[in-house]
Formats: C-alpha cells, structure tokens, sequence
C-alpha cells in the first residue's frame, strides 16, 4: 500500500527571510552519525547552502554524533569545501575535527 505521511526521523534547518522560506537543508541523526540527506537553495547564494550544512551538522554535534556523511553526489563540492573527504560515492567526516579548527574564530 501507498502512503504518504511525516518521517519523524528527518530533520530540517530552513534558511528564511520572514515567512519566505529560501532554502533548506535535510539531515539525519542515527546514533552517533549524522546524513545529510539534501539541500535546496532557492536562490544562488553558496554562502548560505555553507551556512544551512554548517548547522545541520553543529546540531549533530551538539546532540553527540561523531561522524556525518553525504551520499548526494550534487553535494559534493560544497561538502568538500568546507571539509569533507569524498571516497567514492559518499563523503565523509568527523564532526570535532571539521568545528576544531574554528574554535578561535
């Protein structure tokens, strides 16, 4: 059988502007790993899609997770960017060491 209903297991960081919703980024948190599942820009802004994985991936710091991954290969080069390593067709990191580096920021 067909069904459409919540995933109570997705969770969502939204980047807005008053009511509009201008992008989002979708994440979820399995034991100690964090999967960024996707994220959608409605304008152009690629400080904005670094800002909206940025706090998907703090909130899975913040709630004990260890690792995230991203099996979205669209994704890739802005994983990358701010710290990810690809192997493949998933990239990878560990969480203390991709916010270490800004701890004097």
């Amino acid at each position: 059988m067909i069904e459409i209903k919540p995933n109570e297991q997705i969770e969502v960081m939204e980047y807005t502007d008053g009511q509009a919703c201008l992008g989002y980024a979708l994440f979820r948190i399995a034991g100690k790993n964090l999967e960024i599942i996707d994220a959608v820009l409605f304008e152009s802004d690629t400080r904005m899609l670094d800002g909206l994985l940025r706090s998907a991936l703090n909130a899975g710091l913040n709630r004990g997770c260890e690792k995230a991954f991203c099996t979205r290969k669209i994704l890739f080069p802005a994983i990358v960017s701010i710290g990810f390593t690809q192997e493949k067709n998933k990239c990878t990191v560990a969480l203390q060491t991709l916010f270490k580096k800004c701890t004097n920021c």
